[in-house]
């Protein structure tokens, strides 16, 4: 990969479409191995996630989405964009305008969660809003 990189001149772009599977980027070492691999020999790189729209249908999807979209910054050590897809799947236009309007404070009032549930829930929507304001 290198010789063929080094192929190329400056300026130049390569848009590297990754398999989905979330445990690649998130729990496995083999993407941020090539990264390090790839910035070693002066690539400029960032990463771009992409999170299916249907994730902003449910607070709780919504939650676990930014917190797989942290995981996999964390482990890539790059540059992140989070990008919405699929948007025209969405039935309620209003709820894609108003994202930054969603209830999370709701998500710690379910009755239905242990002690140890709510608080891992409580620090995950104070880290998700915290990004969001």
């Amino acid at each position: 990969m290198e010789e063929r990189i080094s192929e190329f001149g400056d300026n130049t772009y390569f848009l590297i479409d990754c398999p989905g599977q979330l445990e690649l980027y998130s729990h496995l070492t083999v993407m941020s191995d090539l990264t390090k691999k790839l910035k070693k020999i002066g690539v400029n790189m960032c990463s771009v996630y992409c999170i299916d729209s249907t994730f902003l249908t449910e607070q709780s999807k919504f939650i676990s989405g930014c917190a797989v979209s942290l995981a996999t910054m964390i482990q890539m050590e790059l540059p992140h964009i989070n990008i919405i897809t699929k948007c025209d799947l969405i039935q309620d236009k209003d709820l894609l305008d108003n994202i930054m309007q969603l209830d999370f404070k709701s998500l710690s009032e379910e009755k239905n969660i242990g002690k140890h549930m709510k608080r891992l829930n409580d620090s995950l929507i104070e880290m998700v809003t915290m990004k969001l304001t």
